[in-house]
């Protein structure tokens, strides 16, 4: 199976070259493998979620080998990883092709995809399919361990080149953060649609609507069954309707399918969103003396006329 060198440069006070401190060397080992599995899933699948029996391929392909630490540019802690390309890992995968043009290519590894969602993230693209919450979420926990003696951990080799390197510090674990508040809740949905395209092992399909409109759907049911039973006809899904943080559907987590009857008819529009989620953090502001209920509380005039009043709103708005 061919393999490729991958590393993470580790910066900051607690990363002396080949030595760091191994709390920080830690930290990261253990968070690394955890989002290659999720990353792998996400680009092939469109969920960074198990679904059902892992598939074997996928399994190959997110295998990651660790070959210990050196010395870094700049004094960095550059750890040593070892990582097959997908083609190599997961052949059948390239065979079925996928449902989508931006899919994995043959020589990408895990590393590769991660440094492509790492990148989305920064530019805050919210229609992105390289991410979901779950996979933001991921991203976010790195700040646990920055600003500990690790200041900011950047992913080299392959195609992850000079001036493609792709950094996690801070600011990228806020602005995932951000794009996980501004990310609509699912919402449990019914939709009625020609079932017409089956990838990756009967676990990815794809719903041709009334209006044209495609919708991407991945079966999450705790039974197996073969999708190519219902393969261009008309059916009913039931699932979990999944959106991007600009509202849009990602994808419906679907857990039951059957032949749609003449009622069905009803549900052949793609899902919205009921509602966005509330960020705690934009609600949590500090108040000033002249910001808040400070400031109108005791500016409001007791007495006068209704001129007096009228003045009084427009001097407070």
């Amino acid at each position: 199976m061919q393999l490729v060198d991958h590393h993470i440069d580790l910066e900051g006070p607690g990363c002396r070259g080949q030595y760091a401190l191994p709390e920080l060397v830690g930290g990261v080992l253990t968070r690394v493998r955890p989002m290659v599995i999720q990353t792998v899933r996400m680009s092939v699948l469109r969920t960074s979620r198990r679904v059902g029996r892992p598939i074997k391929e996928l399994q190959s392909a997110w295998e990651v080998l660790h070959g210990g630490q050196e010395k870094g540019p700049d004094g960095s802690t550059r750890l040593l990883f070892r990582l097959p390309t997908l083609g190599a890992a997961a052949p059948r995968l390239f065979e079925q092709g996928f449902l989508w043009n931006d899919g994995p290519k043959p020589d990408d590894t895990a590393f590769d995809l991660i440094g492509g969602m790492l990148a989305d993230i920064r530019e805050r693209k919210t229609e992105s399919e390289r991410f979901d919450s779950d996979l933001l979420g991921r991203v976010a926990g790195f700040d646990s361990i920055l600003g500990r003696g690790l200041n900011r951990l950047t992913l080299g080799g392959h195609h992850l080149t000079k001036g493609h390197r792709e950094t996690i510090d801070p600011l990228l674990t806020e602005t995932a953060k951000s794009l996980v508040s501004e990310t609509p809740r699912p919402r449990r949905v019914r939709i009625s649609g020609t079932l017409d395209m089956i990838r990756v092992s009967d676990r990815v399909f794809e719903l041709m609507l009334d209006q044209g409109e495609r919708l991407r759907a991945v079966w999450t049911g705790q039974t197996v069954i073969t999708l190519a039973e219902y393969l261009n006809k008309a059916v009913v899904i039931e699932g979990d309707a999944v959106f991007r943080p600009s509202g849009g559907l990602l994808r419906v987590d679907t857990t039951a399918i059957a032949p749609a009857r003449k009622e069905d008819a009803l549900f052949t529009k793609l899902p919205v969103p009921l509602g966005r989620s509330l960020n705690g953090a934009v609600l949590r502001q500090r108040q000033t003396e002249t910001t808040g209920v400070n400031a109108i509380w005791g500016r409001w005039p007791k007495e006068g006329t209704e001129e007096e009043l009228m003045q009084a709103v427009e001097e407070l708005s």
